[in-house]
């Protein structure tokens, strides 16, 4: 997203959570939308929603990104895969994050999962709650996958 709003986060987060299911906490760096270094707490109007939907926003301290390091490792992993050496076009540069999401999220055996992928892992143990706020329903899947793409 280019200069992302509330409304626009929002929006994707819905369209996720929809495919995906709700997480118990969602951790993040401290950037917006997801937090704000003026106001009480970090909180945005996004944690306060993310809050009302019962996940817990859980950041970063400012300046340590190894305090989230599974997610600094999928960010390495994906420069190496995609962006080194970058695709002549933007069509050849959207395959190789397409392939590198396919790999990271469907191939790849974790450690943490017992040497399963993460798709395999994260279409276990569904319920389905009411969003009172948009009358949306959710399928909410409890589980723990750091590094889920997509």
């Amino acid at each position: 997203m280019y200069k992302p709003t509330f409304e626009s986060t929002k929006a994707a987060f819905e369209a996720l959570f929809e495919e995906f299911g709700l997480p118990d906490q969602i951790h993040t760096d401290n950037g917006e939308p997801f937090a704000s270094t003026v106001s009480l707490s970090r909180l945005t109007r996004l944690a306060v929603w993310f809050m009302d939907l019962g996940i817990v926003p859980v950041y970063s301290d400012p300046g340590h990104p190894e305090q989230n390091p599974e997610h600094e490792r999928m960010h390495k992993d994906l420069k190496a895969a995609s962006a080194r050496p970058p695709a002549w076009s933007l069509g050849r540069q959207q395959q190789k994050f397409e392939a590198f999401r396919y790999e990271h999220n469907d191939v790849r055996p974790y450690q943490s999962l017992y040497g399963g992928p993460v798709r395999a892992h994260s279409l276990q143990n569904s319920k389905h709650i009411v969003d009172t706020f948009a009358g949306i329903v959710f399928s909410q899947r409890r589980y723990g996958c750091p590094g889920r793409i997509g």
